[in-house]
């Protein structure tokens, strides 16, 4: 049989499973289907959550589909968004913990999930700040140490709670564990050991020293962070080698620069995340990191995160809501899209101009769900200035440009952070994968913002850069090298595509967006500013 290899992605809506030859790295196969999430209201525990049940029943029938019974599996590598799964201990048996009345078996506390904030802002209160600058100067509801937080309380709330015993693990570990025992794959790189810089990445579960654990978390007995070593006496291991990391980061894995220093990457999708790697390890305000026991195994570079919650969502958002769009069904979005582009060009052929020209008086801001970076505020939320009763289809274009104006601003400000706080290291090139790397405006916009940078995509289908990444990652633990050793024996210019930036700058338009620019951030600074002189009202703050 020959040699080969596994990437597993699961998105926050579907799951995407790839067979490799592990010779030359060709991707066999890949499968795709969908998953589930559910949301309850802001009354429940959670508003968010999945199922550990359903998702390893459509990863199972995806691996059935990829017939890897004819291969000789040696490694496997699995991501999955931050979110955290539950389970109770019960005679050495895991089983999914439902914390959500009237629901089967919803064990698993999705990312969005930011019902944390109570716990959060009490751990703000008690981390020192050494710990909290690591997440850009405070955690956000989001992470899993937030969540963890919020379980406790839960148990604390009943004695019959507070008897379980219960496993906390973070969701890409755990799918990867599970995925391990089935076919008796060594899984000892997936154990809950403490990372070089002591500090868990993205403010995940792991990862964590055992005196955060302790000190910090109070973490009482009858709660464990797993996975924990095998339960079974006689658990014996195959030749296959399991790894997982954060579905972010096996993206970038993909796509990362030889000379990661020189760029800034990208993945785009429901959200947006944003990696950066450097050897100098220091903390950057309003940014998540630095990171260890990522990129390469003597930890020389420091890898940093920044993100927002809310950014494709925001075109889901508007096409559901608008009067134009909100009857049209999901399934067809696409063509209604292409229907959105077509008349923009039709628009910009008729007026000799940009469609920018027609969004000068809009501004709009996105966080919709609160702002990671560089903010790290959950209570950050949208804002909206030339609101008119227009609810036509050419009103619906203007939004979506506004929209991708300030995605493409996020992108500038990120850019920005970065490279004051490097010093000489200056971004040159900005990578990007995931659904935003399709958007073609989107992408000419980045670059009239980011005059002199150059813009690579994957050569592949940009959705398979997550799968051809944990791929990545699992061959790297079969042969015991870093995933940045990997990343440099490869020839770059066979994995990306430089993408054609705009032949000519048009200064005027140049103008306007980058006074459009600024008035994004003082819109940001505004909303801080507003919701300060309210909270200073004693009877309303306290409420």
């Amino acid at each position: 049989m020959k040699d080969a290899g596994i990437g597993i992605d699961l998105g926050s809506s579907s799951v995407r499973v790839g067979l490799f030859t592990l010779e030359d790295d060709l991707m066999v196969q890949c499968v795709k289907q969908k998953i589930s999430y559910y949301y309850h209201g802001d009354s429940a525990l959670w508003e968010y959550t999945q199922s550990t049940d359903e998702i390893m029943k459509v990863i199972e029938r995806c691996l059935h589909d990829l017939k890897i019974d004819e291969y000789n599996i040696k490694s496997c590598g699995v991501s999955a968004t931050c979110s955290m799964a539950l389970f109770i201990k019960e005679h050495n048996h895991l089983e999914p913990f439902n914390t959500i009345s009237g629901s089967h078996r919803q064990n698993v506390i999705f990312w969005m999930d930011n019902s944390s904030k109570t716990e959060c802002k009490l751990l703000n209160n008690l981390c020192e700040k050494r710990l909290r600058d690591f997440m850009g100067g405070k955690f956000i509801p989001e992470m899993g140490i937030p969540k963890i937080n919020r379980l406790i309380n839960y148990l604390k709330s009943s004695d019959d709670l507070q008897n379980l015993s219960v496993v906390a693990m973070d969701l890409h570990r755990y799918l990867a564990y599970e995925i391990a025992k089935r076919f008796k794959w060594n899984f000892d790189r997936l154990l809950n050991t403490t990372n070089f810089n002591e500090i868990g990445h993205d403010g995940e579960l792991s990862g964590w020293s055992s005196k955060f654990y302790i000190d910090t978390l109070k973490i009482p007995s009858n709660i464990t962070i797993g996975p924990e070593p095998p339960l079974e006496d006689d658990f014996e291991y195959c030749k296959g080698i399991v790894a997982s990391c954060i579905d972010c980061y096996s993206s970038w894995l993909s796509l990362c620069s030889p000379t990661p220093e020189e760029s800034l990457f990208i993945v785009g999708g429901t959200s947006t995340c944003y990696l950066y790697a450097t050897t100098r390890m220091k903390t950057i305000p309003g940014v998540w990191g630095p990171f260890t026991d990522i990129l390469d195994n003597s930890n020389t570079y420091a890898v940093y995160e920044g993100g927002q919650s809310c950014t494709g969502k925001l075109i889901e958002h508007l096409l559901q809501t608008h009067p134009a769009s909100s009857s049209i069904a999901k399934d067809d979005w696409p063509l209604l899209l292409e229907k959105i582009e077509q008349e923009i060009s039709a628009i910009e052929e008729q007026t000799g101009r940009s469609i920018h020209f027609k969004t000068k008086h809009m501004f709009f801001y996105g966080d919709f769900q609160g702002n990671r970076t560089p903010y790290a505020d959950p209570e950050m939320s949208g804002m909206t200035i030339g609101e008119t009763t227009d609810v036509s289809f050419n009103n619906l274009i203007l939004r979506y440009i506004c929209i991708l104006e300030f995605l493409a601003f996020q992108i500038k400000y990120m850019i920005s952070i970065f490279n004051k706080a490097q010093g000489q290291d200056k971004i040159t090139e900005i990578r990007i994968c995931g659904s935003q790397a399709k958007n073609k405006r989107l992408l000419s916009l980045i670059s009239l913002l980011h005059e002199g940078g150059t813009i690579k995509l994957p050569k592949t289908d940009v959705e398979l850069s997550g799968v051809s990444g944990a791929f990545l990652l699992g061959k790297s633990a079969l042969l015991n090298k870093s995933p940045l050793d990997l990343i440099q024996e490869k020839d770059d210019q066979k994995q990306v595509d430089i993408f054609e930036t705009p032949s000519s700058i048009n200064q005027p338009l140049s103008m306007l967006l980058e006074a459009k620019y600024e008035i994004h951030l003082d819109m940001a600074k505004q909303q801080l500013i507003y919701r300060e002189m309210i909270n200073k009202i004693p009877e309303i703050s306290e409420h």
